[in-house]
């Protein structure tokens, strides 16, 4: 565990980099573009190289350990995007999930970069560029993730939530060219969902939104969404005094049913051996949910928020459908 430990924490600085840079550049770019970057947590870690064993997948082969993510307004934007970074060969196209979905309905472009470290060591860094309406997709299935301990973002999990999740991406695509999409008016959104799911003659769309509604009903999806649209406005009303560079180490412990205890250690930038310590300690007690993030992207939090009611509007329109 102590050489996962020491492989992960090398990535930190080699982040960093590449953060500053893409940042650069995509704000050039797209006057909305969010970005985010993480060192990936000890468990997925240790769960990746389990699962991929018998391919022979090792810490060093593994490239996803520090990962930056970019969200933009809309399609045009990732397109633009992708060139610019390829013709400055700062990173090469692994995946394109965009216009090749998974099958659980996971849409990004995945690529790779390799930049120094602060000993002059190669490490990869994984981007993933998305639109917004993917990105509150791929948000939903982490926070769900998060409060239910499943793995869905891996592809394990209960059938019912996968189902739900892979439907919703079918519908989020909706969203993708309505001329409402960045709106700051809910009623508009739902306004523009509601006009392109009526125009569009596909069977395997009224399937599908037939296939959330069921899902909604079944597993009170809505409820559980508020819930953690709640947990998360905790959490960033907790954060919002701390605006310098660093991480945070948080501990949502589960008291009773849907009762959440939420507690955060701050750590400054340059005390990352700690804060990596602190967290490999607490994730001895498994009744604890426990994630060590840069303080950038946890600021984020209250974006979050806004994914999740977006998400919260688009299901109440598809309940709406079938009542």
């Amino acid at each position: 565990m102590e050489i996962l430990s020491y492989w992960r924490t090398s990535h930190a600085s080699t982040l960093e980099y590449a953060f500053n840079i893409l940042e650069e550049i995509a704000n050039k770019l797209d006057k909305y573009a969010l970005l985010a970057k993480r060192l990936k947590r000890t468990p997925s870690i240790v769960n990746k190289l389990k699962r991929f064993n018998s391919k022979g997948m090792q810490l060093s082969t593994m490239q996803d350990i520090g990962g930056c993510r970019i969200i933009l307004s809309n399609l045009k934007n990732v397109d633009r995007l992708i060139k610019i970074l390829k013709k400055e060969g700062l990173f090469e196209l692994r995946n394109d999930y965009i216009r090749n979905p998974k099958e659980d309905g996971y849409k990004s472009i995945h690529l790779i970069g390799k930049f120094k470290n602060s000993e002059g060591e190669l490490r990869s860094i994984e981007l993933q560029i998305r639109t917004k309406v993917q990105h509150s997709w791929a948000t939903a299935v982490e926070i769900v993730d998060l409060f239910t301990k499943q793995s869905l973002k891996s592809n394990s999990g209960k059938t019912i939530w996968k189902d739900f999740f892979k439907y919703t991406s079918h519908q989020f695509s909706i969203l993708e060219n309505s001329i409402y999409l960045n709106s700051s008016d809910t009623r508009l959104i739902f306004k523009g969902f509601l006009e392109e799911f009526r125009k569009s003659k596909k069977k395997s769309l009224t399937y599908s939104a037939f296939k959330v509604f069921d899902s909604c009903n079944k597993l009170d999806i809505t409820k559980k969404f508020s819930l953690f649209a709640s947990s998360l406005q905790v959490t960033s009303e907790q954060l919002k005094n701390n605006t310098s560079n660093g991480y945070i180490l948080i501990i949502v412990e589960i008291i009773e049913g849907n009762t959440f205890g939420i507690n955060s250690i701050y750590y400054n930038e340059n005390e990352v051996v700690k804060a990596n310590y602190d967290y490999l300690m607490e994730e001895k007690n498994h009744f604890k949910i426990i994630i060590l993030l840069l303080l950038y992207q946890l600021m984020q939090s209250v974006e979050y928020k806004k994914l999740i009611l977006t998400i919260l509007l688009i299901l109440k329109i598809l309940l709406n459908i079938y009542r």
